[in-house]
């Protein structure tokens, strides 16, 4: 067996009459009866698929070999960037700049107590005036949900409810 091509059958064409009779004898050969089934699927586990392995493999491994390089580069860039950036605020805080390292803790400049105003009332024996209302506090939380879901989906990500 010898490869025929991509599509050998496109210039096929029916045997005429006088043609089937020339050709009569060769259809009762004994090799015509083999099973034709097996010797081509021997044929293609043989030769065909540990070529088309081979042409695939090699293929496919450029391409990741191409990937890592361009990842390396990558991260090589990344790496050298933020230790050039590291050095600059390095140089900058030996100078007596102000600045802000990635790896200091920040310092708490100040902060706040909040005192709900019904925890208030209940301290000096009052009630609230206005009380709980329920369906406000649904709306305003449906409000704030829906802000972030918008901020979410304006950064591309996919929220869930």
């Amino acid at each position: 067996m010898s490869p025929a091509g991509s599509a050998p059958y496109l210039d096929y064409r029916p045997l005429r009459d006088d043609e089937q009779e020339l050709v009569a004898p060769l259809l009762q050969e004994s090799w015509l009866s083999q099973d034709w089934d097996a010797l081509v699927l021997q044929h293609a586990m043989t030769t065909l698929v540990p070529r088309h392995l081979e042409e695939v493999s090699a293929e496919r491994l450029e391409r990741i070999a191409k990937a890592e390089r361009e990842i390396k580069v990558r991260m090589q860039r990344e790496i050298n960037h933020w230790s050039r950036r590291y050095e600059e605020l390095k140089l900058q805080e030996q100078a007596g700049k102000q600045v802000r390292l990635p790896a200091k803790v920040p310092n708490l400049k100040g902060g706040s107590l909040v005192i709900p105003a019904g925890w208030l009332l209940a301290q000096q024996g009052q009630s609230d005036p206005q009380g709980v209302d329920a369906a406000a506090r649904k709306r305003v939380e449906l409000l704030a949900m829906n802000a972030v879901f918008e901020a979410e989906k304006a950064l591309g990500l996919c929220p869930k409810t």
